[in-house]
């Protein structure tokens, strides 16, 4: 069933939204939050369908959100455009560059020899050393410690004797 019917229909029930339509609007709900780009669908659509006229409480009731941000994301998509409405980069930039994990990642599948150390298996501490020689960058030893335990960079794990 499309939105525009059911925000017409809307102020059938007492919250709102049909009963009819509940299973469908939970749904819905689930599946627009659940990635940037749908959460980003979802605020148009939000957007749209007040810039259409429907009234901000019915709109409210059937996509689960507080009427003020949806006043918010229709004054923001009014003065700025409809882009505004996109989310901006959550957390901090990455330290090191997509090529430069991928070196990382070759050197370590390949083992430190190959990139000159003696050593048969990589640990945290020699990561940091080399990532700091060849690439002039400072990780902390935790974030090197984390990147080969989380498997971002596969190493093979020492073997106890």
């Amino acid at each position: 069933m499309r939105r525009d019917i059911i925000l017409s229909q809307s102020t059938v029930a007492s919250k709102g939204v049909p009963h009819k339509y509940e299973q469908l609007v939970v749904a819905g709900r689930k599946i627009n939050r659940s990635t940037p780009t749908l959460r980003f669908g979802h605020k148009v659509d939000c957007v749209i369908a007040l810039a259409q006229g429907a009234r901000c409480k019915d709109v409210s009731a059937v996509y689960g959100h507080n009427p003020r941000t949806l006043r918010r994301w229709l004054r923001t998509a009014d003065a700025r455009g409809i882009e505004a409405l996109r989310e901006a980069p959550r957390g901090a930039p990455p330290k090191l560059p997509r090529e430069t994990l991928r070196e990382i990642q070759n050197a370590i599948k390949a083992g430190p020899q190959s990139a000159g150390l003696s050593a048969k298996t990589w640990t945290g501490p020699m990561l940091l050393k080399w990532i700091k020689t060849r690439f002039d960058k400072s990780l902390s030893l935790r974030h090197c410690e984390r990147m080969l335990k989380a498997g971002i960079i596969m190493s093979p794990s020492p073997k106890q004797t």
